[in-house]
């Protein structure tokens, strides 16, 4: 309700029901009224905004597949859908490129940047794979032990010294 959505670092879909559901369900819940009895068809600005979103996370090609039939790297770009289905102003993403290959982690990456490029919104990411975090962000912030270690462009973070001693072991 306050434009914050989130992923997580595990995804969370419902495998059982499609990709389309999947998204629908998520715009469904930001109707203002709500008529159990009323057919999902009948829902056509919910099913547009669906659709909308799906071709935006590029999975508008597998949009009536069952969610549990999606690879890995589909279902974190399914579970980035739902969140935007939301309507959220800041966006963060929890370990977007978790477990993914580094073509899956490429294609991620450039996803996450083309949707700051084409939306209205923030993105807030927690990463740890650093060459993601440097190709895509405009900010970092950098914590050790819960602490700001240092924040600032991606080059001023990756020229840090203590940044590089303690986390690249250098120096």
């Amino acid at each position: 309700q306050l434009g914050i959505t989130k992923t997580f670092q595990i995804t969370h879909i419902f495998p059982s029901l499609t990709v389309f559901e999947n998204v629908r369900i998520a715009a469904q819940s930001r109707q203002t009224s709500f008529n159990f009895w009323k057919s999902t068809h009948s829902l056509q600005e919910v099913n547009r905004k669906a659709l909308e979103i799906l071709e935006q996370v590029e999975l508008i090609e597998k949009r009536d597949w069952l969610a549990s039939t999606l690879s890995h790297g589909e279902r974190r770009y399914l579970e980035i859908g739902i969140a935007l289905a939301t309507n959220p102003e800041v966006l963060l993403l929890d370990e977007p490129t978790a477990g993914m290959s580094c073509a899956e982690t490429n294609l991620c990456a450039e996803l996450i940047l083309k949707l700051n490029k084409t939306l209205h919104l923030s993105i807030v990411l927690v990463e740890h794979d650093m060459s993601v975090v440097m190709g895509i962000s405009d900010e970092v912030l950098v914590l050790n032990e819960g602490r700001t270690l240092a924040e600032g462009t991606p080059k001023d973070v990756s020229d840090n010294e203590e940044v590089q001693r303690v986390y690249l072991g250098e120096r």
